[in-house]
């Protein structure tokens, strides 16, 4: 077979065809995707802002317009009953005028209640539709407190991001250091080692922050109930959380929601109470007999009210009894646990306080006066690197403790905003 030959030619540009597409499939699998863009930053005014569109907030609108109606349906007089009634009338021949007692009969009948029970049920679903209302300022007050939360989690992660930076680059220089010693016989390999053991511990602790900064991302987008982009910390009114007085406030919504759904009970209560005295149907009839005798057309009008006597109005009368005093107990130890919740707040605010003032006017100057100590003798070669890297990890954990104490201090403030039914955010947001 010649090289010329078609059979050859075939072969060779198959085989060409088939090894540049193995030359390139590495290149197409390995191929980067685009790089990533960060989030633009998204300030505390704009999240709180975006709060009028959650579809939460929306959703207990609509509970509440819900409420009104149904309250507007079962307050009113029920509609008036218009019965038509043909009767008598002869198999053999259906027309009018055939028998005394054939005709046709109109009747109008209407209940109407003795008593101000349908008063008391407007008045029930009005404080059940109040309650509702309070139970969306509630919820947007924890969302605000979860917009607080998360800006104070990720100002504590920043903040820790900046020690374990810190305290890596210093690492980095005694490890360089520590190696010119280990050069000279000064200093051991495993020494060297260790230091670089402490460096990757803390190099993990700082991954480990970056990734905190992306689970509070996605919580923010969870609170918003939108895709949010990076809330920037710079923006958040921290004076005004760490400036916030911690004294009793008026208008606590939580506390409101409980007084309205205690006096819907209430109401409710005395509609059913009211229920034991039945609505009477009171009627009027007109029968057209097509003037089969000269008495002519017949009127009548009539009167009924049942009898309650198999316990249904008394069993319905005692379940709005119970649930009146299951409200009213509900009532009563929300306040005396919210009372009990603010003081234990204020005690924990205050300790956490005293400690930072210690932790900051001390023990803080301290670690750090031991350390350049410690870092001076061990550059001159009278002091160990263990006891450097003990101060220097002494001197990390204080910093992450102040951040730690600053943050916890934070979150208890706007926990005790949010208890307390005080404004949670500056003027300038709640108009």
């Amino acid at each position: 077979m010649g090289y010329n030959s078609f059979s050859t030619k075939l072969f060779f540009v198959w085989t060409l065809a088939l090894a540049l597409f193995f030359q390139h499939l590495p290149m197409a699998f390995s191929e980067q995707p685009p790089p990533f863009e960060p989030l633009s930053e998204f300030s505390f005014d704009e999240a709180v802002s975006a709060l009028e569109k959650h579809p939460g907030l929306k959703a207990i609108e609509y509970k509440a317009e819900s409420i009104k109606e149904d309250g507007m349906a079962k307050s009113r007089l029920e509609d008036p009953v218009l019965r038509i009634d043909a009767s008598n009338f002869p198999r053999d021949d259906i027309r009018m005028g055939k028998s005394p007692t054939t005709g046709v009969q109109l009747t109008l009948s209407q209940k109407i209640p003795l008593t101000f029970r349908y008063w008391s049920i407007k008045r029930a679903f009005d404080e059940r539709e109040k309650s509702v209302s309070n139970e969306k300022e509630t919820l947007r007050r924890r969302l605000i407190l979860n917009i607080w939360k998360n800006a104070i989690s990720r100002e504590k992660a920043l903040k820790n991001i900046d020690v374990y930076q810190e305290n890596m680059a210093w690492l980095n220089d005694m490890i360089q250091f520590s190696g010119q010693r280990y050069m000279v016989g000064k200093m051991g390999q495993h020494d060297i080692f260790n230091l670089k053991i402490k460096n990757s511990e803390i190099e993990s602790l700082l991954v480990a922050a970056r990734q905190t900064l992306n689970i509070l991302n996605a919580e923010l987008s969870e609170t918003l109930s939108m895709s949010a982009p990076v809330l920037d910390i710079d923006t958040v009114p921290w004076s005004f959380i760490e400036n916030h007085s911690i004294e009793p406030a008026q208008g606590n919504s939580q506390e409101a929601a409980f007084e309205r759904r205690f006096k819907s009970a209430m109401y409710f209560h005395d509609a059913k109470k009211s229920e034991k005295t039945p609505d009477m149907m009171l009627g009027f009839s007109y029968r057209y007999r097509d003037d089969f005798d000269p008495n002519g057309d017949f009127i009548g009008a009539f009167i009924s009210i049942p009898i309650p006597i198999f316990g249904r109005r008394s069993s319905s009368y005692r379940s709005a009894l119970k649930n009146y005093k299951e409200k009213e107990n509900q009532l009563i130890f929300f306040r005396k646990s919210l009372a009990a919740n603010l003081e234990r707040l204020g005690h924990e605010i205050g300790k956490y306080a005293a400690e930072l003032t210690i932790l900051g006017e001390k023990t803080m100057e301290f670690a750090q006066n031991a350390r350049d100590i410690l870092e001076k003798r061990y550059r001159v070669g009278t002091s160990s690197y263990l006891e450097l890297l003990n101060s220097v990890l002494q001197l990390q954990n204080l910093k992450l403790k102040k951040t730690g104490l600053e943050a916890k201090i934070k979150m208890m403030k706007a926990q005790y905003l949010f208890e307390n039914g005080a404004s949670m955010i500056p003027e300038r947001l709640a108009k």
